[in-house]
């Protein structure tokens, strides 16, 4: 399996070729897809990993603000129910605070508190991920995330409006 960045900042656009696909790689710890710096930032990425059948979404990713990691990782791992594993590198602008967002029901807990920040890369993050409960994609009775999908309804989403 490659897999290619699909966005690309403008500087890359002068040394690099945009991906166009996410795929998702079959291994024995589940269904791991990757989403590569940039591309966190778009919710369609994560969502097409997600109906790729990831159970894992890797993120390595260069954070700009902090609250990324609320508003961004959280985000990702609750709406597709999959594990994110974020790797911030420690000379972004927002180093460090590599963190594990768990595919659960919304949460109700405050991310600074439950994964707290490192700013440094001597620490080890330790996490279950129950890949189990990436599998089960019903966010509540009845509501599955990819079954009730309506794909015709989301011709904004791809039409060409720059």
């Amino acid at each position: 399996m490659s897999y290619r960045k699909v966005h690309l900042f403008s500087d890359e656009r002068m040394w690099a070729t945009a991906g166009s696909e996410y795929p998702v790689m079959d291994t024995p710890y589940g269904r791991i897809g990757i989403m590569m710096g940039y591309d966190g930032m778009f919710p369609e990425a994560a969502s097409c990993l997600g109906i790729n059948g990831a159970d894992v979404i890797l993120w390595p990713a260069r954070l700009q603000d902090g609250k990324e990691r609320t508003l961004i990782a959280v985000p990702r791992a609750v709406d597709n129910r999959c594990a994110v594993i974020l790797a911030n590198r420690v000379d972004a602008p927002f180093g460090g605070g590599s963190m594990v967002a768990l595919p659960v029901q919304f949460p109700v807990w405050d991310v600074d508190v439950a994964r707290p920040y490192y700013p440094d890369m001597h620490k080890i993050i330790l996490e279950v991920i129950e890949i189990a409960s990436a599998r089960q994609k019903n966010m509540m009775a009845n509501v599955h995330m990819f079954a009730k999908r309506q794909p015709w309804t989301y011709n904004a989403l791809v039409a060409d409006k720059h």
